[in-house]
């Protein structure tokens, strides 16, 4: 049985008793706004933070961070960053209204619940907090775009294949995640994609890669098997495979022109690899058993 206690004026006080989640994901649209966002940070241990005379006069219309569409009634996004705001949130509680959600460099903490985000979200970033628990890529909206979960605790598998077709950026490093990744179904916009510094393990595929393709960052992993490197996106400009398990030697041909370093060090690789003068310089090779050769031109 949970219970739940928010002020909604200096008077009032609403209490809900045994709220049920699946429940309150279908009534939230009836809430009025001022009750849904009293649900969404009820577990902040400071409210002060947020609206400095939450305990005098609290409108959620003179919260912090928070901007509204045209006509001033509707949320549509949600901005905290940089700010000392500790304890929990409830994200199946965010108004379905919302078109961006912004909480970074906070002191928030806990598992946190994707599973009925706003129907029109693009943009949602929770980076650099303290956040556990899955991140479902297949129950995002359609209209995603953006998210970043960089550095927190979230740990689970990533479903890159279920990502939406409109889907540009995923920012996901430093964080506990695990198991295999499939890198031939991303969506064809897609730009960036950063997963370094997690447990991802087995084979992966970079001969399919979205044409658009400009950042991708695998380093710091358990990847493993052989790396073929032939036919990496024209437009690549950022990318590492250092520190992993990749074996075998890799197979490094028509680099592309835009690609400023090319990282694998820190793998089991071995034999001989040949190179052109500026694929010398450019391709890193410490700690490896890899004997880098330039090619006579």
């Amino acid at each position: 049985m949970h219970r739940m206690s928010f002020s909604l004026h200096p008077f009032l006080t609403l209490t809900t008793a045994s709220i049920d989640p699946a429940i309150g994901r279908i009534e939230r649209e009836s809430l009025p706004l001022q009750c849904v966002m009293e649900l969404f940070i009820d577990g902040v241990e400071d409210k002060t933070v947020i609206c400095p005379t939450y305990h005098e006069e609290n409108l959620v219309k003179d919260w912090d961070g928070l901007n509204f569409a045209d006509d001033e009634i509707d949320l549509s996004s949600v901005q905290w960053i940089r700010r000392r705001i500790a304890g929990t949130i409830n994200l199946q509680w965010l108004p379905h209204t919302i078109t961006k959600v912004e909480i970074n460099e906070t002191s928030l903490n806990g598992t946190v619940d994707m599973t009925d985000l706003p129907p029109g979200l693009v943009h949602f970033s929770l980076s650099d907090n303290s956040f556990s628990g899955s991140v479902p890529l297949e129950l995002f909206p359609a209209e995603t775009s953006f998210v970043n979960v960089s550095r927190n605790k979230f740990s689970g598998t990533l479903d890159l294949a279920s990502l939406p077709p409109a889907f540009d950026t995923l920012f996901a490093s430093s964080n506990d995640f695990s198991g295999t990744l499939d890198l031939e179904k991303l969506p064809e916009n897609m730009s960036k994609l950063s997963l370094h510094g997690n447990r991802l393990s087995g084979p992966v595929t970079l001969t399919a890669l979205p044409a658009g393709l400009t950042m991708l960052y695998l380093q710091r992993n358990r990847l493993s098997g052989p790396l073929i490197l032939e036919k990496l996106p024209a437009g690549l400009s950022q990318t590492a495979f250092n520190d992993n398990e990749f074996s075998g030697c890799p197979c490094i041909a028509n680099l592309p022109e835009r690609l400023h370093q090319l990282h694998i060090s820190n793998n089991p690789l071995e034999g001989t690899i040949w190179v052109d003068e500026r694929d010398f310089i450019r391709v890193i090779v410490t700690n490896t058993n890899l004997d880098k050769r330039r090619l006579n031109t």
